[in-house]
């Protein structure tokens, strides 16, 4: 299994941190490797990204399945590989630390098996910290977005 974790601070408001969270027709922009996605509920969708294993490029087709919504708190997801056999779990949580200022911590746990997890395991250990750092940033513009670039 290989677990990732990261917290950023943006100086937005939670409620304007929830409208980018509840609706995932935003979150293409903070999604590594993105090609597409389809909405089938308010709970699950599938996504299609591009992986980049070294000399190998694998398109992922996956499934995400939002278990809990706890506004203002926290999401909690599942993925299950719809092309590949992987799965894994996650939740972002927000805090309030002021009306203008939330703190957002997003972990996740995934877990390859089959042919798969040869190719997978190594990439997610050494990419997932840097798919955060890269990601950090992206999140926090796409957030600002909706608050009309305050």
């Amino acid at each position: 299994m290989s677990s990732h974790m990261f917290k950023t601070v943006v100086n937005i408001p939670i409620e304007t941190v929830w409208k980018f969270l509840h609706s995932i027709e935003e979150w293409p922009g903070v999604i590594p490797g993105y090609i597409s996605h389809e909405i089938l509920s308010d709970q699950i969708s599938t996504w299609q990204i591009k992986s980049d294993f070294g000399l190998i490029k694998k398109k992922l087709h996956f499934k995400a399945e939002i278990i809990e919504w706890k506004k203002y708190e926290k999401i909690t997801f599942r993925i299950t590989g719809i092309s590949d056999k992987f799965h894994g779990h996650g939740r972002v949580e927000t805090i309030k630390l002021s009306n203008h200022k939330t703190s957002i911590l997003a972990n996740f746990h995934i877990t390859a098996e089959g042919s798969i997890a040869k190719l997978i395991k190594p990439f997610l250990k050494s990419s997932l910290p840097e798919m955060s750092k890269e990601k950090k940033y992206e999140l926090e513009q796409q957030i600002k977005k909706i608050a009309g670039g305050k």
